[in-house]
C-alpha cells in the first residue's frame, strides 16, 4: 500500500511539473508573440512618420524652389535647412559660391532635375552670398555617384563641383 501511495505521488508529482512545463511553454510563445507583434507595429509607426516626413520634404522642397525663382532666397533657404535637418542628409555637392541672385538663377536653370538643386547662405566680405548645391546625399559614396549629374558647365569653372559635408553649412 504503502508503495501504491508513493508511487500515485511521483506520477501526481511528475503530471504537476509537465503541467508547468506546459505553461511555461505557452507563456513563452505568447511572450514571444506578443514581441513580435509590438515590433511590427513599432516598424509601422517609424515607416509612417518616414512617409511623412518625405511628404513634408517633398512640400517643403517645392516651396523653397518657387521661393527661389520669385528671388526670395532666404525664405527658400530657411526651408532647405528644415528638409536637410528633419531628413538626416549628411552629403551634397557643393557647386559654386555666387553673390549676385542672377547668377544662382542662372545656375539654377542649368540643371535639368531641379528639385535637387538648393541654396544655403554665406557672408563673404560683408556681402551676403550663396552657396549653390545640387543633391542631398545620405553618404559620401552616393554623394560622389551624382557628381556625373553635374551638367558640364560647372566642370570648366576655376573651382569646380565637390562633394561636402552640409554639417559645415548648416551652424
Amino acid at each position: 500500500n504503502k508503495a501504491l501511495i508513493e508511487n500515485k505521488t511521483v506520477n501526481s508529482e511528475n503530471k504537476n511539473n509537465a503541467n508547468n512545463t506546459q505553461e511555461l511553454k505557452n507563456k513563452d510563445e505568447q511572450n514571444k508573440t506578443k514581441a513580435k507583434k509590438n515590433v511590427k507595429t513599432e516598424v509601422k509607426q517609424i515607416k509612417e512618420q518616414k512617409d511623412k516626413n518625405l511628404t513634408n520634404n517633398s512640400e517643403l522642397v517645392s516651396k523653397a524652389l518657387t521661393y527661389l525663382v520669385k528671388k526670395r532666397f532666404l525664405i527658400a533657404i530657411d526651408l532647405w535647412k528644415q528638409v536637410l535637418i528633419n531628413s538626416g542628409y549628411k552629403y551634397s555637392i557643393l557647386i559654386e559660391l555666387d553673390c549676385l541672385k542672377s547668377s544662382v538663377l542662372y545656375s539654377y536653370n542649368k540643371f535639368k532635375n531641379k528639385k535637387n538643386f538648393f541654396i544655403l547662405s554665406k557672408v563673404k566680405n560683408g556681402r551676403q552670398c550663396y552657396l549653390v548645391f545640387w543633391g542631398r546625399f545620405l553618404n559620401k559614396e552616393e554623394a560622389k555617384m551624382g557628381l556625373k549629374f553635374i551638367p558640364e558647365y560647372f566642370w570648366k569653372q576655376s573651382d569646380p563641383p565637390e562633394v561636402v559635408e552640409l554639417s559645415v553649412y548648416l551652424k
